[in-house]
């Protein structure tokens, strides 16, 4: 049964993200099923995504099958401003949920790459035998969230 669960999720990775047309190129390297977790690793290229200084990108995969749905640890691309406003309140809000993000990557010129190697495990449930794997992006300036699409990635 674990086997077809792979199976499937591979099938949805294999395709190289319907959002490369934006600048992003997600790779699986692998996913596995061992004991009682599922282990993903991805390689995201987000080279070609360029942000504004007051504006962050959040890069966040999302495993979803009917009503299931397991947000994983994000990915970050801030402008200059944008960080040091999140530092900021990261620092006066002492209750932020700082695990909720893979990495946080500044946009500016020192920066040479913007490809994360990501690796995540998650406990292994039956829901994720049939779940797809989809890419949410979101758009955060200085006062509004906004959502710039999910795409799914098979």
């Amino acid at each position: 049964m674990k086997q077809y669960a792979l199976h499937y999720i591979y099938a949805a990775l294999f395709l190289v993200v319907a959002t490369a047309a934006r600048g992003i190129r997600i790779i699986p390297r692998s996913i596995q099923v061992l004991r009682d977790s599922l282990h993903l690793h991805l390689l995201m290229d987000l080279n070609q995504v360029s942000v504004g200084s007051s504006l962050a990108i959040t890069f966040t995969p999302v495993l979803s099958h009917k009503k299931q749905q397991l947000d994983l640890s994000a990915v970050v691309i801030s402008g200059t401003r944008r960080e040091r406003t999140d530092r900021r309140e990261r620092f006066l809000e002492h209750n932020t949920d700082e695990t909720a993000f893979y990495t946080r990557l500044h946009n500016n010129r020192r920066t040479d790459s913007r490809t994360v190697d990501y690796r995540i495990s998650v406990p292994f449930a039956s829901w994720m035998q049939h779940a797809s794997l989809l890419l949410r992006q979101e758009s955060k300036d200085c006062c509004e969230h906004y959502l710039l699409g999910t795409d799914t990635l098979k």
